[in-house]
């Protein structure tokens, strides 16, 4: 009869003393808080101790509500949830790591239209699901949210253009925000929630490229 307090037993009861609570930890809701001095937000524990320290403009979430869990919604996924800082909003783990960041639209993160969110890398649109996980890559200069049909339009070349004649990257707008621009030039085309791309990126407007889906689906019919 092998011993119960024998050499392995012990290194199995240290090995769960060392990690069994950072485990647990790692599953444990977080909640937002205010510092009340600089007035920024960040993310403590059930027992009231911050673990990610003030720093946000913005966490796009209700006070009292459990974040990193399996509940999900438009601002926050069962691993992420969006935050403001320095005029552009993230994604963000429990961690505090800024995993993606996301097209500011409609005052906060953007929306997820047919499953997917628009985000940017480098200047550069792509989608995400409500997973966190990447759909389709970041590589459009502008892509709209998913129609009903489950269609987006991309392009790439093209830039934001706000009277008279001032380019600016779509993906960054430092102007005001009562000022409005259009999205113009470029190479225009059609993907579908799959990131196929339905209609090449070769006519010059998405009024175009839609142009171009009505002739294809009339020559099939």
């Amino acid at each position: 009869m092998s011993c119960l307090f024998g050499p392995s037993a012990f290194i199995i009861g240290l090995f769960l003393i060392i990690f069994a609570p950072n485990a647990f930890a790692s599953n444990q809701a977080l909640y937002v808080y205010q510092d009340g001095k600089t007035d920024f937000y960040g993310f403590k524990n059930s027992k009231g101790n911050a673990v990610i320290s003030a720093q946000y403009d913005k966490v796009f979430a209700d006070n009292g509500i459990p974040l990193f869990t399996a509940k999900e919604s438009d601002d926050r996924l069962p691993t992420l949830v969006a935050v403001a800082q320095n005029n552009r909003i993230w994604w963000v783990d429990r961690t505090g790591k800024k995993v993606f960041e996301s097209f500011f639209f409609d005052n906060g993160p953007d929306y997820f239209e047919k499953g997917l969110s628009r985000i940017l890398k480098q200047d550069k649109f792509g989608f995400i699901n409500k997973k966190g996980a990447v759909i389709i890559p970041p590589q459009y200069d502008f892509a709209s949210p998913f129609n009903e049909r489950g269609l987006a339009y991309v392009c790439k070349g093209c830039w934001m253009r706000y009277p008279p004649t001032t380019k600016f990257p779509i993906a960054h707008r430092s102007v005001p925000s009562d000022v409005y621009g259009t999205v113009t030039g470029g190479k225009w085309g059609i993907i579908s929630s799959k990131g196929q791309v339905i209609v090449p990126l070769v006519h010059t407007s998405s009024e175009e490229a839609d142009k171009a889906l009505r002739h294809a689906g009339e020559k099939k019919s």
